[in-house]
């Protein structure tokens, strides 16, 4: 016997569902975005780590990060691909099933999945291409990288994109409650 969905858990009766904002009242929401607080050095370097981390493998200074090997660089760009193997197949396992049951863009057949399905495409491209440069069958060319990395970074971000707008506090609301977010421990 498989352990209860979160959904089960809640005892979901469809009735905490709340009542979505009006057509309007929704296009004022997107035009007016609240001012953030200016970051501390600390603050940035903590949001900005992914995309420092990223920005390493993106190829467009057409060298390796300075005192870097390329077996270290290999290294880091096949940990990267993956993590983000590891984290699609976490969130397809355990988060999208539990907030597809009443958010439908995390459904199976839904735009997410598929954007994952393409990402997969290109990950598994730059694995292939990190593995047969580590094993010394072709010399690392950061041009050639690039391109199997452009072959996927517009979805890539896309679905970040995507990802973000959907887990985001305004859409969170109009199906869950704030118990509900308390307690999902993903």
């Amino acid at each position: 016997m498989s352990p209860p969905s979160f959904m089960e858990k809640l005892k979901y009766d469809g009735s905490k569902k709340e009542k979505k904002a009006e057509p309007d009242q929704e296009e004022d929401e997107k035009t007016t975005e609240p001012k953030l607080p200016e970051l501390s050095t600390d603050d940035l370097q903590a949001y900005d780590r992914m995309a420092v981390l990223m920005n390493r493998y993106t190829c467009t200074s057409g060298s390796r990060p300075a005192g870097m090997s390329i077996r270290a660089f290999i290294t880091q760009a096949l940990q990267l691909c993956r993590g983000l193997t590891m984290h699609h197949t976490i969130e397809e396992t355990y988060v999208f099933p539990d907030l597809a049951e009443r958010m439908p863009q995390f459904r199976e057949n839904d735009h997410l999945i598929s954007q994952h399905e393409s990402i997969h495409v290109g990950l598994v491209k730059m694995e292939q291409y990190l593995d047969a440069c580590r094993m010394g069958e072709r010399e690392l060319r950061l041009p050639e990288l690039k391109e199997v990395m452009d072959s996927f970074g517009e979805v890539l971000w896309q679905h970040l994109d995507d990802e973000v707008e959907q887990l985001g506090a305004e859409n969170m609301r109009k199906f869950w409650t704030k118990e509900e977010m308390l307690s999902m421990n993903w």
